[in-house]
């Protein structure tokens, strides 16, 4: 067997393997290859090295923010506020094959009875979230890849671009006062969280609670944890009832969206300072609604929402919203009338002045 038909069949033994959920280490290819070919033996071991890290990704580009695979010739890079396009050398089936090689390292079960699989993981040393999307939901039978980098470097509070901002919002942080962080998919809602973490006392139990790691917080007092909504015991409203009981000075959650609303509220009408959450919302009032309707939707209390409402505005002190990882927003919170949120706007980029 010449060079040429030594590679593709060890290229199709990989991917074969990793169709039958086995992940073949490099020594696995070399089962054509005599031990004096040096040359052949490089060759695949720099072949082998370079796809399972990925390296048609532009990873080490500081500014890269997201990727979407598409397809092996269309994929976009979103770079601070532009995009870029990538393709790779690889067919659809060779990209498929991949995927499945991220999930089985991963172990990540995904298929068509699993579609939607979303798991944090490192691809060239870089953290990443990675969510995938199978074939099978697709009328042209491909899958989508979508990766979120996580920034392994907190952002300064300068670096959200408002001069005089992070005195005012340090001035929030050590009052301990209730914080809700707001704006769309992709807004920095969790990257301006963890740049908060530089303004909280390092002496302070500070508990923080999520669904993937993304929070990094640089005190030795600091209790983390990951939940799974698969499992109800493991759930964000789970911990976070749980997480009450463990004498916080501080609680984080990484995203409000479902039953831990109420959890959250109730904390906040206890007494508990310190609270901070996000949430998707499209502007600062907006996000005072949705916590509102969240809670009416998932609370086994029956409320009127204009009672709801006047819950959230009698122990929320701030909300401040996001737009392209800039500080959009900030209202003080005072209360409610009625199905109207009393507030006075501290700070908007329109105006930008406090």
């Amino acid at each position: 067997m010449n060079s040429m038909n030594i590679i593709e069949q060890s290229k199709l033994n990989f991917y074969t393997q990793i169709k039958k959920g086995k992940i073949l280490t490099v020594d696995e290819l070399f089962t054509e290859v005599s031990a004096e070919d040096l040359d052949l033996r490089e060759f695949l071991t720099s072949w082998y090295q370079s796809l399972v890290s990925f390296h048609f990704l532009p990873l080490d580009d500081e500014t890269l923010e997201e990727i979407i695979i598409h397809s092996p010739d269309t994929i976009v890079g979103l770079h601070h506020k532009q995009q870029k396009q990538y393709d790779c050398d690889l067919t659809t089936n060779e990209l498929q094959r991949l995927y499945e090689y991220l999930c089985l390292k991963n172990n990540v079960d995904w298929n068509y009875k699993k579609p939607f699989v979303s798991f944090y993981t490192q691809i060239q040393q870089v953290a990443v979230r990675v969510s995938l999307t199978h074939y099978s939901c697709s009328p042209h039978n491909i899958s989508k890849c979508f990766i979120r980098v996580l920034n392994s470097k907190p952002l300064a509070m300068q670096d959200f671009q408002l001069e005089g901002l992070d005195k005012k919002i340090q001035t929030i942080i050590k009052e301990k006062k209730n914080l809700l962080i707001c704006g769309s998919t992709g807004s920095g809602k969790t990257t301006f969280l963890n740049a908060l973490l530089q303004f909280m006392p390092k002496d302070e139990h500070l508990v923080i609670l999520e669904d993937i790691d993304e929070i990094h917080a640089p005190h030795p007092y600091t209790t983390k944890l990951l939940a799974d909504e698969k499992k109800s015991e493991k759930s964000l409203n789970s911990l976070m009832k749980n997480a009450l009981r463990m004498s916080p000075k501080r609680m984080l959650i990484g995203e409000i969206r479902s039953k831990e609303v109420e959890t959250f509220l109730l904390a906040m009408n206890t007494g508990h300072q310190g609270l901070m959450g996000t949430v998707h919302a499209n502007s600062a009032k907006d996000a005072i609604e949705r916590l509102a309707l969240l809670f009416k939707i998932y609370s086994s209390k029956d409320l009127s929402y204009e009672l709801v409402l006047k819950l959230v505005c009698s122990n929320l002190d701030y909300v401040i919203f996001l737009n392209d990882k800039k500080v959009s927003e900030i209202i003080n919170v005072y209360g409610s009338e009625n199905h109207s949120i009393l507030y006075e706007a501290l700070y908007s980029s329109a105006r930008e002045s406090f």
